[in-house]
């Protein structure tokens, strides 16, 4: 059709970078809803999954001082029946310190 291919924009992807380039957890957020609001206009333009979402948050865990927290949450606000995303969030909160908002999350649907 004589038109280039456009991959689509992976947002888990951007988020981790975002954090690993040092972005605050509010900031990680507001990229979120943004790019959120983008893939609502354009679809075939972006891909999201709570799968990546989780990957995202986990890798970011294991590296001080990012926002992983912030990619979990994402993923719950996301998915807000999924159990992965509650656990993953859980997990998260107990790694930093966080033990009664983690037994909320494990206890979450």
């Amino acid at each position: 059709m004589g038109e280039p291919f456009r991959y689509p924009l992976g947002i888990a992807g951007r988020l981790n970078a975002a954090a690993r380039g040092g972005a605050s957890a509010d900031s990680v957020r507001r990229l979120y809803h943004a790019l959120a609001d983008q893939a609502r206009v354009d679809p075939a333009g972006y891909v999201v999954s709570e799968a990546g979402l989780l990957a995202a948050g986990r890798q970011l865990l294991a590296e001080p001082g990012t926002a992983a927290l912030a990619a979990l949450e994402v993923a719950v606000e996301r998915s807000p029946p999924s159990y992965r995303a509650h656990e993953a969030l859980g997990e998260g909160y107990e790694s930093h310190g966080s033990k009664d908002r983690a037994e909320a999350e494990y206890r979450a649907p």
